[in-house]
């Protein structure tokens, strides 16, 4: 089967709710569908779900995060802070277990922390836990008067450190900020029971949950989005067996679950509505490859130095430039920097889709349009 890299595409940001959103209350369902949208900005997550789904803003995460608790905040995908849907959590906290870990591991070594001291730490973590949502400096705090001072900066570290493997263990998830604390909490107070399953089915259920809905891709895409070494990565796809089938994307082969070749297939690459993407949108993370994407010479401008992604602008399937804001009392700022310069009925499109952040940064919308 022979497919553009255009019918790819829009394959891809349809089955992510860029093309039509997902209906109003459907947060955990759609963000269930993309395999969780990346968290390490905050804000960025929440605009990420209101991209997606209708009539969900920043009140509606919150909710689903810290009343309904059908969303936790978490480390997981590329060792990286998610939201994910609290049903697949098992899934994909299985399936990634000890794999993302090893430059963590690494990290704490340097700072006089050996392998079999992990071992205690994480019982010490899984204690303090028990009394219910800690802060960060509290359960320091805790682990300095067990394990000695030199806990103190592998908890602090925001990126992570013992935090993090403590997460991805399943051992430990973010609980609801106290002012601008970080506070962790137990994961059982989050999630359902954990499904009894060994890592290789787990990470059999995510490659598929992969493919549906961000296929066609390449082996090498799967380890981008997870951060799995390529042999497990190419394993997992592998035992998919007849449920996989190889298509042609331009001049590349790439995986389809077979029962979605037709769908592709069919998919017009003509789609002209534009979309505000923030930082770490998941359009960004989930292929390795971004030619089909984005032009070569300008993915330095989106995807900078210390894996910083930027908020971009996309329109007809491509991404066509960056965007920034400011906020004032009664307004927001929206400064578009287009690539190149756009055809007038582009430039429209993008204007309409700015006008529409409205409904997310509740205020009226400037936009300017800076030169290419």
């Amino acid at each position: 089967m022979q497919i553009s890299e255009e019918q790819a595409v829009a394959h891809r940001i349809g089955r992510g709710h860029l093309l039509q959103r997902a209906p109003s209350g459907e947060i955990e369902k759609a963000t269930g569908r993309i395999g969780g949208v990346q968290a390490q900005v905050h804000s960025a997550a929440q605009l990420a779900l209101w991209n997606r789904v209708e009539n969900t803003g920043p009140d509606e995460v919150e909710s689903a995060l810290w009343e309904r608790k059908t969303l936790i905040r978490t480390w997981t995908l590329r060792g990286t802070l998610h939201l994910i849907c609290a049903q697949d959590a098992a899934v994909i906290l299985r399936s990634l277990g000890t794999g993302v870990l090893a430059r963590e591991r690494r990290w704490l070594k340097r700072r006089g922390i050996a392998e079999r001291d992990i071992r205690d730490i994480l019982r010490h973590i899984r204690d303090i836990l028990q009394r219910g949502p800690v802060t960060r400096a509290d359960l320091a705090d805790g682990l300095v008067q067990r394990c000695g001072e030199k806990m103190r900066p592998v908890v602090d570290n925001s990126w992570g450190g013992i935090m993090k493997i403590a997460c991805m263990l399943g051992i430990a998830c973010h609980g609801q900020r106290r002012g601008r604390q970080t506070t962790f909490t137990r994961p059982d107070i989050c999630l359902p029971p954990p499904e009894d399953m060994p890592p290789e089915e787990a990470l059999s259920r995510l490659s598929r949950k992969y493919l549906r809905a961000h296929g066609p891709a390449q082996v090498r895409d799967f380890a981008h989005w997870t951060g799995l070494p390529v042999l497990k990565c190419r394993a997992a796809l592998r035992g998919l067996e007849d449920e996989v089938a190889q298509i042609q994307v331009g001049d590349r082969r790439a995986l389809a679950l077979a029962d979605d070749v037709p769908v592709i297939a069919g998919r017009d690459p003509v789609h002209k509505e534009a979309r505000f993407l923030p930082s770490f949108d998941v359009v960004h993370l989930t292929h390795k490859y971004k030619g089909d994407l984005i032009d070569e010479e300008h993915q330095g401008r989106v995807y900078g130095a210390g894996g910083w992604i930027r908020p971009s602008v996309l329109s007809g399937g491509r991404i066509i430039g960056t965007w920034s804001h400011s906020l004032r009392a009664r307004a927001a700022d929206i400064t578009v920097q287009p690539f190149e310069p756009l055809a007038a009925v582009t430039a429209e499109t993008v204007e309409a889709a700015a006008q529409r952040l409205k409904e997310f940064f509740k205020r009226e919308i400037s936009t300017r349009f800076s030169p290419p």
